[in-house]
C-alpha cells in the first residue's frame, strides 16, 4: 500500500493551512481581548483616511428679509497609506516527521497535521504579539517596527495633531487625583465632541499603576469598600476611580515596555475611533480578495528534504482621533 502524499493533500492547501491557523486558540493582548479596534479584512495593500473636521458655530441673528448668514463648509483631506508587510518563515525537516510517518498508516496525516500545527501556533503567536504592538502603538499616536526603534507610522505628524499631555503628579501625596481625572474627562469631552462613547479606560504603566493604587486619595475611596477588599485582591486587574477604567498595561518586548513604565494612556471606550485592517496576502489566489489577519502556506524543500511554511500578515492599525488619544504623566 503506498504511503500518502499527505503535503500535497486538501489539509495542507493554502486556504485550508490559513483556516487552520484562523482557529488556533491563542492568547490576545489586552486590546486584542477589550476589541477596542474595529478590524477587517480589505481588498487592497493600502488605506485612504478622510479627514473631516466639522466646526459647529454660533449662529447671530439677522433682521427678517437680511441678507442670511452663509454656512462656511470646511475641505475634506484624504490621506493614503499603505499596509505593512509582515511574514514569518519557518520549516519542517523531513527528520521532524520520520518516525511518525509510518507506511500505509491511515493516521499519519493526523499526526503530521499536529505537528504542522505546533509550528503555526508558535507563528501564530508571534503575529498576535506583533498586531497587539501596532495597536498599543497607535494608541500612543507612534507605530514602531519590531526593533523598538523604527517608526512605521507617526500618527501625531500624520494627521497634524498635538498630543494632550495631562500631568497626574501622583508622586505628590495631597494632590487630588480625582480632580485630575476630571480634568481628563473634560479633556475627552472636548476631543470627542458629538461622538458618543461609554467610558474612558487609562492603560498604565507598571510605575504609573503603583503610584496610582497606592495614592492616599485612592486608598482613601476603597479601603471602606466591602471592609477593604480591593487591597486584598490582585490589583492589578481594571478598577474603576473617577469615573475611569485603569488597568495596569503588562505587555513588553524584550526590557521594553509597550506602555511606558511611568506613564499612562488614556482612550474613550465604545466608539468606532479605533480601525484595523488586513491587506490580502502577496499570494496568487488571494490577489483581489478580502484580507485575512494571518495567511499560512508550505511549500517542498530542495531534494524533498522536508518543508518550508510561511505565515504573513498585512495589518495596519489606525487612531481616527488621535485628540482623544489623551497622554497621563507622573511627575
Amino acid at each position: 500500500m503506498p504511503t500518502v502524499d499527505v503535503f500535497n493533500s486538501d489539509p495542507f492547501k493554502m486556504s485550508s493551512m490559513t483556516d487552520s491557523m484562523n482557529k488556533l486558540p491563542y492568547k490576545p493582548g489586552l486590546l486584542g481581548s477589550m476589541g477596542l479596534f474595529k478590524e477587517s479584512g480589505i481588498r487592497t495593500t493600502s488605506i485612504i483616511v478622510e479627514e473631516h473636521r466639522g466646526k459647529l458655530a454660533l449662529i447671530p441673528t439677522a433682521a427678517r428679509g437680511a441678507r442670511t448668514n452663509m454656512h462656511q463648509s470646511q475641505k475634506r483631506t484624504a490621506r493614503s497609506f499603505l499596509v505593512p508587510h509582515v511574514p514569518l518563515d519557518d520549516a519542517i525537516d523531513a527528520d521532524d516527521v520520520t518516525d511518525i510517518r509510518t507506511f500505509g498508516s491511515e493516521t499519519e496525516l493526523e499526526t503530521i497535521a499536529d505537528t504542522v500545527n505546533e509550528k503555526l501556533q508558535e507563528m501564530r503567536d508571534s503575529h498576535e504579539v506583533t498586531h497587539e504592538h501596532m495597536r498599543v502603538g497607535a494608541i500612543q499616536g507612534s507605530v514602531k517596527d519590531a526593533d523598538g526603534s523604527t517608526v512605521l507610522f507617526n500618527w501625531f505628524t500624520e494627521f497634524g495633531v498635538t498630543e494632550t499631555v495631562i500631568d497626574m503628579n501622583l508622586v505628590v501625596s495631597t494632590e487630588k487625583v480625582r480632580l485630575k481625572c476630571l480634568e481628563v474627562q473634560r479633556k475627552m469631552l472636548e476631543a470627542c465632541g458629538s461622538i458618543p462613547f461609554t467610558g474612558i479606560a487609562g492603560f498604565c504603566g507598571k510605575t504609573f499603576f503603583t503610584e496610582l493604587i497606592d495614592h492616599d486619595d485612592v486608598r482613601t475611596a476603597y479601603e471602606r469598600q466591602n471592609n477593604g477588599e480591593r487591597f486584598r485582591d490582585d490589583p492589578r486587574g481594571m478598577f474603576e476611580f473617577a469615573g475611569i477604567k485603569f488597568v495596569e498595561y503588562p505587555g513588553k518586548m524584550g526590557s521594553v515596555d509597550f506602555i511606558p513604565t511611568g506613564t499612562c494612556r488614556f482612550v474613550p471606550l465604545g466608539t468606532n475611533l479605533f480601525k484595523g485592517y488586513f491587506a490580502p496576502a502577496n499570494f496568487n489566489e488571494t490577489v483581489g480578495t478580502k484580507g485575512k489577519a494571518i495567511y499560512a502556506k508550505q511549500a517542498p524543500k530542495k531534494f524533498d528534504m522536508g518543508f518550508d511554511l510561511h505565515t504573513q500578515s498585512n495589518p495596519i492599525f489606525v487612531p481616527l482621533l488621535l485628540d482623544a488619544c489623551i497622554s497621563g504623566t507622573n511627575t
